[in-house]
């Protein structure tokens, strides 16, 4: 898990399931004793509750046994949701969207993302004088399917990035990274890659099960890999 740290909140991000829509917030009275920056520590460490220092064994336990976790239906389907019909009119351009950032984003082009068409984007986040901190874009690729890149300016927002160790299982360009698969009941799936830089959080994610096609996670860690350094 990356854990998002906000001023008296803590973001659970990808905690589980599905990234930022699934961040949970806490009250968080040690959160000056946290490390600026980005850190990396035991869960057994980490100042969160007890449920979901569990809900962290279990999802190591079962990504070194299996290769995948147990997640609810509804962690899997984010990308379906955002892209039905009913919330078309939510989807800005891109440079809409990048037009409503405090920063600019990362930009892309010259890289394997020009093989996939941009759908289109959404912002999110905190807001600093009519800005937002978040930017999420959406790629239709060939073989991928639709692939999410999620991208948290974080230091606009005074948080802190914290890595749960035993979750480092990749890199991007040399940072720890984290690769997860997230299974339903029902067998549908999402694959994602997090990892956070001085600056910014990224996330990639595609509703594929990379536990069960290899190449899945080879095509996330190109696409994490190609974006330049912020």
């Amino acid at each position: 898990m990356i854990y998002l740290l906000l001023k008296l909140r803590i973001m659970i991000a990808d905690n589980v399931g599905k990234g930022d829509l699934c961040d949970r917030t806490l009250a968080s009275p040690s959160f000056d004793t946290m490390e600026e920056g980005v850190s990396i520590v035991s869960y057994k460490d980490q100042p969160i509750p007890q449920l979901f220092k569990d809900m962290t064994e279990k999802a190591v336990k079962e990504m070194e046994e299996r290769g995948y976790t147990s997640v609810e239906e509804s962690n899997v389907r984010t990308i379906s949701r955002v892209l039905e019909p009913r919330f078309k009119d939510l989807m800005l351009s891109y440079d809409e969207a990048a037009n409503q950032l405090v920063k600019e984003p990362a930009n892309l082009e010259g890289t394997p993302f020009n093989d996939g068409e941009l759908l289109g984007a959404h912002t999110g986040g905190s807001n600093h004088d009519g800005k937002w901190t978040n930017i999420s874009r959406f790629y239709k690729f060939d073989d991928l399917g639709v692939v999410e890149l999620g991208e948290t300016d974080y230091i606009t927002s005074r948080g802190r990035i914290q890595m749960t160790q035993e979750l480092i299982n990749e890199d991007v360009n040399g940072i720890p990274a984290m690769y997860r698969v997230n299974v339903s009941n029902s067998e549908a799936a999402v694959s994602l890659v997090s990892w956070a830089t001085d600056s910014k959080k990224y996330v990639l994610y595609v509703e594929k099960n990379g536990a069960k096609d290899e190449g899945v996670k080879q095509r996330l860690l190109e696409l994490a890999r190609s974006i330049p350094a912020d």
